[in-house]
């Protein structure tokens, strides 16, 4: 089971294609957990960059920003401790990786 996809391009431009399958799910150029998502080895992209994660009682999937870094979703720039909701086919540019959040549908999940 998907919780949502992650695709995109990576800093070398080449598709890439993510599926988040537990959460919370950390995503970076170094992350090690059972969930955890590899993205680049993009020199802009931190160990562990941000972390998706679903708020049980807003019934909302949400990203934080762990690096200082930061990301873009949606054309908004979010620094280090910021907690952004999102929304399927949400942009997320996060270091050189440019990803769409893609929600799975109904009958796949």
């Amino acid at each position: 089971m998907a919780y949502l996809r992650l695709s995109g391009r990576n800093s070398e431009n080449a598709d890439v294609n993510f599926e988040v399958r537990g959460l919370p799910c950390k995503l970076g150029r170094a992350v090690s957990g059972p969930f955890d998502i590899l993205l680049d080895a993009d020199a802009n992209l931190s160990r562990t960059h941000a972390e998706i994660f679903w708020d049980e009682n807003k019934g909302q999937y949400y990203i934080k920003v762990l690096s200082k870094n930061g990301i873009v979703l949606n054309k908004t720039k979010y620094k280090i401790d910021e907690i952004a909701p999102l929304e399927n086919n949400a942009a997320l540019k996060i270091g050189g990786t440019r990803l769409y959040v893609l929600f799975p549908a109904d009958g796949d999940k």
